[in-house]
């Protein structure tokens, strides 16, 4: 009795066999990537690294690539968040360096600190009107005409403040790495290098500020006398200028820092009124 071979036989019977035992046929690979548009040869694009094979991803595909995913992430934050705090200015160098993909970016650095901003001020720091300074009196004859109460007033100013809080933290880093660059005008960096340290820095003042305040007067004492030297380190790591130079401009970076961080806070809270009684 002969026997045929695989190639011998149809292929449309060795599709029906393969159903019938329960064997999938190979999944195709088109000539273009599915991502990119570019042309293919492989199993992976050489241009965005997708794989190219064209299938409906199966249920254990798809858990081993959550399960990679969120190893890899925990092992990025883990890396990032410890030199953030012991190190100063390490990150900066790393990135600057080349040496990027064991951490997270600088601007997902930033995004988790706004996240968790929102989490610990919306559950332990409650932001009422009167505690901006500017009181009631001028607002009171609004809210009686939108039929609000100054304790309904106040929660809806604390969850507006929180909403566009990080967003507008986020336009200040790019003014903070202009001043880096004004201050380090004769040391040819880029923008994007005096930007990275602006990430870097402003997430950790972030990071401990708002527990400082959280937690009460004396901590945020020791806190706010420990940010300037956490600056201090930082800058002298980054930017190697002299140990006086380094002072000076510290103090000017801080100072300057504050300012604006003082400035984009209350325009935050000016915006989240204006939204609650006009828009």
């Amino acid at each position: 009795m002969n026997l045929e071979t695989a190639d011998e036989i149809p292929a449309s019977t060795q599709t029906v066999a393969r159903r019938r035992f329960g064997r999938k046929s190979p999944p195709p690979h088109p000539d273009h990537c599915l991502d990119c548009g570019e042309p293919v040869s492989g199993h992976y694009c050489a241009n965005c690294g997708q794989e190219t094979t064209a299938h409906i991803l199966s249920t254990k595909e798809l858990a081993r690539d959550v399960i990679g995913e969120y190893f890899s992430w925990d092992s990025k934050f883990f890396a990032t968040i410890k030199p953030l705090f012991a190190r100063p200015g390490f990150l900066t160098n790393e990135y600057i360096a080349g040496r990027r993909e064991r951490y997270l970016m600088p601007s997902r650095v930033y995004m988790l600190v706004a996240v968790l901003m929102f989490l610990l001020a919306s559950t332990f720091d409650p932001i009422t009107y009167d505690q901006t300074g500017w009181g009631y009196a001028g607002i009171d004859p609004k809210l009686a005409g939108l039929h609000l109460t100054r304790a309904t007033f106040d929660e809806k100013f604390q969850a507006g403040v929180l909403n566009v809080l990080p967003i507008f933290m986020l336009g200040m880093i790019p003014l903070c790495a202009l001043g880096l660059k004004f201050l380090y005008r004769r040391s040819k960096r880029l923008y994007v290098e005096h930007l990275v340290f602006a990430f870097h820095f402003i997430s950790f003042a972030f990071l401990v500020l708002l527990p400082a305040n959280i937690i009460g007067n004396t901590f945020a004492s020791i806190i706010f006398s420990l940010l300037p030297i956490y600056l201090f380190m930082a800058i002298h790591k980054v930017y190697h200028q002299s140990l006086w130079k380094s002072i000076v401009k510290t103090i000017v970076a801080y100072c300057a820092f504050f300012t604006l961080l003082s400035g984009f806070i209350a325009l935050a809270e000016r915006y989240t009124v204006v939204a609650i009684l006009y828009l």
